[in-house]
């Protein structure tokens, strides 16, 4: 069995964009992540845009789960560094143990960055994924025009008093 990693995408690595412009036309996602990357890689350089992640508060990430160099799954992080929480977006997938793999790896990814919460939300009618995230952790926060929301934490800050020390 191969393995299976995580990476974060490269809007500049040409290998890694015919990949995923493979994985969106095998699965029909109109190639919404490739025109996102080549909007990236025509805006900045790549020193500008590696800096910009570093820096900025506010920072998208497109995942990639990838599997003999072939990608298999991707999602989109928006993370919120001063809040420490995220919010996952999975694309819609045939393949529920593909989205379970990928929101695995994905929320351990948000753990390891320091995020406190990733937030996330999927049709209400997509009951083998509603049971996967139920069952990976996440709270179900309701649902509302047909889609819930979910959260997961992952810890909790000391709560900060008035002088703001944490006790």
């Amino acid at each position: 069995m191969s393995k299976q990693t995580l990476s974060i995408a490269n809007p500049y690595n040409q290998e890694q964009m015919k990949a995923i412009a493979i994985f969106e036309s095998e699965n029909d996602l109109e190639n919404s992540l490739t025109s996102q990357l080549q909007v990236i890689s025509s805006h900045y350089t790549k020193e500008e845009y590696e800096k910009k992640i570093r820096e900025a508060n506010e920072v998208e990430q497109y995942l990639l789960l990838i599997e003999d160099s072939k990608v298999i799954d991707y999602c989109l992080l928006d993370v919120y560094k001063d809040i420490k929480s995220c919010y996952l977006s999975l694309p819609s997938s045939k393949k529920v143990s593909r989205s379970r793999k990928m929101l695995l790896e994905a929320s351990e990814y948000a753990s390891s960055l320091g995020m406190l919460e990733v937030f996330t939300t999927i049709s209400s009618s997509d009951y083998a994924l509603l049971e996967v995230i139920e069952n990976d952790g996440y709270e179900n926060l309701g649902e509302e025009n047909g889609i819930t929301s979910f959260v997961r934490s992952f810890g909790k800050e000391g709560i900060i008093d008035g002088n703001n020390k944490k006790y």
